[in-house]
């Protein structure tokens, strides 16, 4: 009931975009529980500190998380609009939704690791302990491989969500869009395929700390 008062009332719809979205589709609650997992497993640790230390490392780590945690509500916001401006249930929508909520899972913890040494770096470890950071790769050759996971990720996101606005255009006529929001619709297709970053926001140009003793 809270969920369909939100849907509906609450949270007001585009002022020039008529929703066709009708009531929250288990399609929609399936996507908000795989969102709100992917969320638990960024959290920096599920087990309460114990000690006073414990608690300080637990803190830094939420800087990482912060900023994870904004790119994962970033991607459910697309998603949640998207939905309420179609409310397409194909098969073929059904399909790129389960890739979109896979590729959210799956890269979790790659977001997180990328993240992590991302600010520990730029906070010259005041976020992540210098040991935590010299251990977080064994050899220089695993950076590129970290920044092609993480890109290709980036990409599949948005390759899916070209895909979803793409077939949102082709359905035009079905879904009554005037000239205005097909053109919206077509934009927000080639838009979700802009170039991708291919390294992390403010490593560029830098070198990764690797650990100590280990092969380079």
């Amino acid at each position: 009931m809270i969920r369909e008062l939100a849907g509906h009332q609450l949270v007001p719809p585009e002022k020039n975009f008529r929703w066709r979205g009708g009531e929250i589709t288990r399609l929609e609650g399936f996507a908000d529980a795989v969102f709100a997992f992917a969320v638990t497993l960024l959290v920096v640790s599920l087990e309460v500190p114990h000690t006073y230390d414990e608690l300080v490392v637990a803190m830094k780590g939420f800087f990482a998380f912060a900023v994870c945690f904004t790119m994962l509500v970033q991607v459910w916001y697309y998603h949640y609009i998207y939905s309420r401006r179609y409310g397409l249930q194909t098969t073929y929508v059904i399909v790129l939704n389960a890739i979109l909520l896979f590729v959210v899972l799956f890269y979790v913890y790659p977001l997180k690791f990328l993240f992590t040494l991302v600010v520990g770096g730029l906070t010259q470890g005041l976020t992540v302990s210098q040991e935590q950071l010299n251990h977080m790769f064994s050899s220089a050759q695993q950076v590129p491989t970290l920044m092609v996971i993480y890109s290709l990720g980036y990409v599949a996101v948005c390759a899916v969500f070209a895909l979803l606005y793409h077939h949102a255009y082709t359905r035009r006529t079905e879904l009554e869009l005037n000239e205005y929001e097909a053109l919206r619709t077509i934009h927000a297709a080639r838009f979700a395929l802009r170039p991708a970053p291919l390294s992390a926001p403010g490593w560029h140009g830098r070198k990764f700390p690797v650990g100590a003793g280990q092969a380079n």
